[in-house]
């Protein structure tokens, strides 16, 4: 779906979402602006988060809060500066997701776009797009996708690999294209997201200013012991998630984020609009529609051009009954809810301790089924509890916990020992299932 209301012009979208908004960061020649949203159907450009003289070409941000601290990956390049080649990767940081970012910091010395930051297994990993210097087994040349951890939010671990490459003509980029004879593919825009027992990488293929921009994936494999990624449906066969129609083309480089239920997924993209005009030079519009999975495949209803999307809010509000103390709830002793006595349900809150021993528990009668720690700090935080089948799967902050907790929890009850603020504490009740097993479970 198009944001037809405004038309946002906003290449390359990659949002987040924190304290229960929407902050959608956007590539720009001059600088990375940023729209924010309360529901996903409003939202409003607040302008430019990063803004120098010294550098231009601003593309693909991505950011990731890390207690408290917004960091935001992108490249860029420095000023009289124009092969497109010279991008290289950096990193900015704020105390807010609404900027200003500053003390830039270059992460590498080639060419690298497309950064997209996760947490795993208590790891920091880094996905991005870099060029090849041999396809072994498809012997084509271009840009492939990479993985790196980091060291540090500022620093690169140095073991980067190469792990999707390309391998079909429908992701050539351009043919001959610095005239050798030679033609030249392109797979970017990585995008990573896991259940801790499924995970997926999304690309994009071929050229952005292309009409036939397309939106695909491959599924990562870890049973050999060493990470593989497999293009769904094969290498050799093209058969993309997202590709062009009458109303939209273009349509690539996404992110993922959650409507307002907390659970439900919603694929953010850009594409161009067949009845929109070029904006300072710029075509490319937000778009948004659901996605999700049936078992390990992925299904989505894009592009769904002016198709109405449905963004669903949670079921049960635990705080409805208490008052607020401005945007949050603050809760100074034990507290406990009840929990829905049947069917599955996903639970998310966003939290702050002041002090230590601050948990949250899952109870069954008398037994404890869960102990979820919330930690010490002036940062928020989120916890999402899905029940499902006779177990319990956690979710902190943007990663899915693998352990499956056997238990139909009762009751849920918030202990502290200081002050614990809350934004929210919601109840979504689990709708679509395919094979046992949660649709909207990314």
């Amino acid at each position: 779906m198009v944001k037809d209301k405004e038309k946002i012009i906003c290449p390359d979208p990659f949002i987040i979402r924190w304290k229960n908004d929407y902050y959608c960061y956007c590539s720009g020649e001059d600088g990375i602006r940023v729209f924010f949203s309360h529901d996903l159907d409003k939202f409003e450009d607040m302008g430019y988060v990063y803004k120098v003289s010294n550098e231009h070409s601003f593309w693909a941000p991505c950011v990731i809060e890390i207690k408290g601290i917004f960091y935001l990956y992108y490249s860029s390049l420095k000023e009289n500066e124009y092969d497109d080649h010279s991008h290289f990767l950096k990193v900015i940081s704020s105390n807010s997701p609404l900027g200003p970012f500053k003390n830039s910091v270059t992460l590498t010395n080639k060419f690298c776009i497309d950064p997209h930051v996760i947490k795993k297994s208590g790891k920091y990993i880094i996905f991005y797009a870099a060029n090849i210097n041999e396809n072994p087994e498809y012997g084509r040349t271009g840009t492939a996708i990479w993985r790196d951890e980091l060291e540090s939010p500022c620093k690169l671990s140095g073991n980067e690999e190469t792990i999707l490459f390309p391998s079909i003509d429908q992701e050539i980029f351009m043919k001959n294209r610095f005239g050798d004879g030679v033609d030249w593919h392109t797979l970017e825009g990585p995008f990573y997201m896991s259940d801790g027992e499924e995970s997926w990488l999304m690309y994009s293929g071929n050229a952005y200013t292309s009409p036939d921009y397309f939106i695909n994936y491959a599924i990562e494999d870890s049973s050999s012991g060493k990470l593989k990624y497999y293009k769904q449906p094969s290498d050799r066969d093209y058969l993309p998630l997202v590709k062009g129609n009458s109303i939209l083309d273009g349509t690539g480089h996404n992110s993922i984020t959650r409507a307002p239920d907390h659970i439900t997924p919603i694929l953010v993209y850009h594409g161009r609009s067949n009845n929109f005009e070029k904006n300072e030079g710029e075509d490319r519009v937000l778009c948004l529609d659901k996605i999700w999975r049936e078992g390990n495949i992925l299904k989505t209803s894009a592009p769904g051009g002016n198709e109405e999307l449905i963004l669903p809010k949670a079921d049960i509000n635990f705080l409805d009954n208490y008052s607020k103390n401005g945007e949050v709830y603050k809760l100074k002793s034990k507290i406990t809810f009840n929990l829905p006595d049947s069917g599955s349900y996903y639970i998310e809150g966003c939290f702050k301790a002041e002090n230590k021993d601050t948990y949250i528990y899952l109870m069954e009668g008398k037994k404890i089924v869960k102990k979820i720690e919330i930690e010490e700090g002036d940062y928020w935080q989120t916890v999402g509890i899905l029940v499902f089948n006779g177990f319990i799967k956690l979710k902190i902050e943007e990663e899915w916990i693998g352990e499956r907790i056997l238990g139909v929890p009762g009751n849920l009850a918030i202990d502290t020992f200081g002050e614990l603020e809350i934004i929210y504490l919601d109840c979504t009740f689990v709708r679509d299932i395919y094979r046992n097993i949660p649709c909207y479970l990314l």
